[in-house]
């Protein structure tokens, strides 16, 4: 027993001055999409190893995830989920049921993607066959630079803003990653030329990709439309009739959303 006159932290005020604080950290993710140790100690007032603490709780619920290369955190799936849930169809970028169409044509994993930080962050999702489909998951971070949705959102920016994207860094996934700077810039270059990008297992081995743009009134690109499936499956001889239901797809998108 404590001695008379100590005060004893009281564990139900202590769990919810934890609670208060592990919304304030959301609440700095809702609203400026990455933060770092450093920045949510500053905010809290909390030492740096309570910050640890309050992100990887965040992270372990799915509330957060972290990016190990440049040390930052970002909006987690199920924080996205939350959000875009609330949002309803009113701004949520959507492919309504273009996405399943062309999942069932095409037999693989369909994603409508938009452009994080340096991550390319799955907005919608259909799943193709048993034999086509590779996973996924509303809300989901994927690398932009190895991955062709990714690439298609970042074949618009220069190489200033690409710069300040990345840090300076780009994360090696596979032995096929692209992890040098001029090699993306030449990759960037490509697939402006042409209007469609590739992944060739860079981000998850024995998984290719293809990815158009989905353009907003002025033309500029505001998502991605992506196929994904096993490099087995996803055979070169059919690449450009997926791209040309990819294409129209993503026209579909374009007027029947606030996209067009």
């Amino acid at each position: 027993m404590a001695p008379k006159g100590d005060l004893v932290p009281d564990p139900q005020l202590y769990a919810l001055d934890s609670a208060a604080n592990a919304l304030r950290v959301v609440g700095m993710l809702r609203t400026r999409r990455t933060i770092t140790v450093t920045e949510v100690s500053h905010e809290l007032g909390v030492g740096k190893s309570t910050a640890h603490r309050l992100l990887a709780t965040l992270v372990s619920e799915g509330f957060a995830l972290r990016d190990p290369v440049h040390r930052k955190y970002h909006p987690g799936r199920a924080l996205v989920e939350a959000g875009l849930s609330a949002l309803g169809e009113f701004t949520r970028p959507t492919g309504g049921s273009g996405l399943a169409a062309l999942a069932e044509h095409t037999g693989y994993t369909v994603k409508l993607l938009v452009l994080d930080g340096p991550f390319a962050r799955v907005v919608e999702i259909a799943e193709g066959d048993e034999h086509g489909r590779v996973g996924g998951s509303v809300g989901q971070l994927l690398p932009a630079h190895s991955t062709a949705g990714g690439k298609v959102l970042l074949s618009q920016e220069n190489r200033e803003s690409l710069w300040r994207r990345f840090g300076g860094r780009l994360e090696l996934r596979t032995d096929r990653t692209i992890s040098n700077w001029a090699a993306l810039l030449t990759e960037l270059d490509l697939v402006r030329d042409r209007g469609w990008a590739t992944n060739d297992a860079e981000a998850t081995s024995g998984v290719r990709g293809l990815a158009v743009p989905v353009r907003g009134r002025d033309q500029q690109i505001v998502a991605a439309l992506a196929v994904a499936g096993p490099v087995e499956k996803m055979v070169e001889e059919d690449r450009m009739q997926t791209l040309r239901h990819m294409f129209a797809t993503a026209y579909e998108i374009q007027v029947d959303s606030s996209f067009g």
